[in-house]
């Protein structure tokens, strides 16, 4: 478990699968690997790591109403996040409450994958020169407002389909960076 990785925590789905979680309030949404089991609590379905939760913007608020639905990698596209949600009603990790919306929001965004998040704008851009080098995509970084003090992320892409984005993956595995997330916007 790592507390800024893009992870959740879920009693039946199959390890690895990747979720994307919407806040309903804020329309935010991201998309976590489910690499644990668990909530144990009453109640709740789903788990998220403090990154995912800093995310979705519900660290303020302490609860906030989410949809979460199952991603199939091997049909996934951004469009296609308009699926039925796995979730209905309850709560995950940090007493956040999950409601089955009124209906299913759509996704028109992209993927891109996080490689890392610096406290530092001089490691991140050091981590972006090396990727830009190295690949043959867009490397961008940007500052994330999630948290109390400054991180810099440094995210590759945009990605409309999956499997460009596993391909994408599988370099940076191979260049040593195994601990890549997906995020989407």
């Amino acid at each position: 478990y790592d507390m800024y990785a893009m992870t959740a925590a879920h009693k039946s789905l199959p390890i690895p699968t990747y979720v994307e979680v919407t806040n309903l309030s804020n329309g935010k949404k991201i998309i976590v690997r489910v690499n644990d089991r668990g909530p144990f609590h009453d109640g709740r379905i789903i788990d998220l790591s403090y990154a995912a939760a800093a995310k979705l913007g519900t660290l303020k608020n302490g609860t906030s109403s989410v949809e979460i639905k199952a991603i199939n990698p091997s049909t996934f596209t951004a469009s296609s996040l308009d699926t039925p949600p796995i979730a209905k009603t309850s709560d995950f990790a940090l007493r956040y409450s999950i409601e089955k919306p009124s209906k299913s929001p759509s996704n028109k965004g992209f993927l891109f994958i996080q490689v890392g998040a610096f406290k530092s704008l001089d490691n991140a851009t050091k981590l972006k020169h090396k990727l830009t080098s190295a690949l043959n995509t867009p490397v961008t970084v940007r500052p994330s407002s999630d948290f109390s003090n400054p991180i810099y992320v440094v995210q590759i892409g945009p990605y409309v389909r999956i499997k460009s984005a596993d391909s994408a993956r599988l370099k940076l595995y191979e260049l040593g960076y195994k601990n890549t997330i997906y995020v989407s916007k």
